[in-house]
Parts: C-alpha cells; sequence; structure tokens
C-alpha cells in the first residue's frame, strides 16, 4: 500500500502506466463547501465574443498548474476584442478555456473589493456594434495547492496514448478543499487546476446582476451547479 502524502508525491510514486486510488482518511460529514468552480455560462453565446488576435496556447496569459507553466502579460499585444452584438448584451465574464477571463467592470470592482491581491489584471477595450466597453483581462495571481487529501478520494493513472504515457488525476467523489483564512476569497488551485470563488463572492455577483456565471460546487451533499447567472 503506498501511503498517502502530498498529491506531488502521490503522482511521482506512480510507476509507468500505473493506476492506484488514494482513498480519503477522515469521514466526510454533509455541508457547505466554501468554494466553488468558476466556469463560463455558456447560454451567453461566448462565441459571439471574439479575441481576433488571441496568442498560440504557450503564449496565452494563464496561472501556472502542474500541467503547464504560468504565463504572464509582460509579451502580450494590446488584445484586439469584438462583440457580434450591441454592448447591451455583453456579459460580465468570458472565460478563455484556462487561460485569462475578461471580465467587465462591475465584476472586476467586486474581486477587487473582497481580494485584490489575488488576481493580476490589465485594461482592455471590446468594440461591440454600438460603440466601445472597457472590459479587464484578468489572470489569478493567488496559487495554492489546497485540496485537502485527508477529505479527498485521488485516482492516479496513465493512459497510453500513441506509445506514450500520459499521467491524470480524478476526484472521485469531488474535490474538497483544507480551511483558508476568512480574507481569502478567490484562488487558483495548482492540482485540481481551476479557479475557485468564495460563497461571499458569488452571493455579490448575483445580489448585483452580474451576468454570464457558472459556478459548481466541487464536494459536500450536492455537487454541480450552484450558481447559474
Amino acid at each position: 500500500m503506498i501511503v498517502k502524502k502530498t498529491i506531488q508525491e502521490m503522482i511521482k510514486s506512480l510507476p509507468p502506466g500505473g493506476d492506484v486510488t488514494f482513498p480519503k482518511s477522515t469521514f466526510v460529514e454533509g455541508g457547505r463547501e466554501r468554494f466553488y468552480s468558476i466556469w463560463t455560462n455558456y447560454e451567453y453565446s461566448k462565441p459571439e465574443f471574439l479575441w481576433e488576435n488571441q496568442p498560440e496556447i504557450k503564449r496565452l496569459p494563464r496561472a501556472a498548474s502542474r500541467l503547464m507553466r504560468g504565463v504572464d502579460f509582460s509579451d502580450l499585444p494590446p488584445c484586439v476584442l469584438k462583440f457580434r452584438g450591441n454592448k447591451e448584451r455583453l456579459a460580465d465574464i468570458y472565460l478563455i478555456g484556462q487561460g485569462p477571463a475578461f471580465v467587465s467592470e462591475k465584476l472586476f470592482l467586486i474581486l477587487q473589493e473582497f481580494d485584490s491581491d489575488s488576481i493580476s489584471w490589465r485594461r482592455e477595450m471590446v468594440l461591440t456594434k454600438n460603440g466601445w466597453v472597457d472590459c479587464y483581462m484578468i489572470i489569478p495571481q493567488r496559487i495554492l495547492s489546497a485540496i485537502d487529501i485527508h477529505r479527498t478520494t485521488i485516482r492516479i493513472y496513465d493512459d497510453n496514448l500513441a506509445g506514450e504515457f500520459f499521467r491524470y488525476l480524478e476526484f472521485v467523489e469531488g474535490a474538497y478543499f483544507v480551511d483558508l483564512d476568512r480574507e481569502v476569497n478567490s484562488f487558483w488551485d495548482y492540482d485540481f487546476i481551476n479557479w475557485m470563488w468564495s460563497d461571499e463572492i458569488l452571493a455579490r455577483c448575483r445580489a448585483d446582476g452580474i451576468r454570464g456565471l457558472l459556478a459548481k460546487r466541487t464536494g459536500g451533499e450536492i455537487r454541480g451547479v450552484e450558481y447559474r447567472l
């Protein structure tokens, strides 16, 4: 039996072609998890939002993860952004895969209010059918390995693709996170590879009418979509 330590130690302990499940060591009681993974709500027609000079993936601004190195804004030219509709139809957030997000000024100010240290940002503009609109390109700045390995069952396995092994992580029964300071309201998880926002941020987003956001609870009694804004 392989002793469960850190996720990185689990990954390194697996032999090529292996498949090992590390069971949780602590019973998970019912209750709400504070953090939710963030996605684009595709009801707001993401294909209408165009980044015409989007760079190739290796130059795409993003937070670091166990799969890819981080990339900042330093060498990126001004973005050419267009929206195939009137500005009134713009959503407040458009996530570009695991790269940056483009957010409205209203959502940017919410993130600044709750956790200004958690994001890097750059001001941009998007051209709509009836004029220009200010927006912000943001990427997570706070990067944590916050999976609670004692409450989370983790499967690590290799998949043979054309003779080469690719290593994957699967959080079998959902992902649970360690308790973080209440001042932390936003972070990127290095192993879960997703942006996590707190209940507090999402409640404000709902109250302020933010549009275009999907937030999924990753653990607890009910997993899946919790906020669809």
